[in-house]
């Protein structure tokens, strides 16, 4: 339980940082495919983890929200 825990952490971590370089910036075709890209690779490395996949789609979600808001 303790290691699941310490890989969420990690993952989540790789997340909010991707997050926090797509949010509030001109989400072009090119940006949308490195976010798509980005964001792949953390749930292929954490082993397509339900819970990480839930957070990717919140946070990619948001990002859409608040460039076309």
């Amino acid at each position: 339980m303790n290691e699941e825990l310490k890989l969420l952490s990690i993952w989540t971590a790789r997340l909010w940082a991707i997050y926090t370089r797509f949010v509030g910036i001109e989400l072009t075709d090119e940006a949308a495919d490195e976010l798509l890209e980005l964001t792949k690779q953390v749930w292929t490395d954490s082993g397509q983890n339900e819970l990480i996949e839930d957070m990717i789609v919140a946070f990619t979600n948001d990002i859409e929200r608040r460039n076309n808001g």
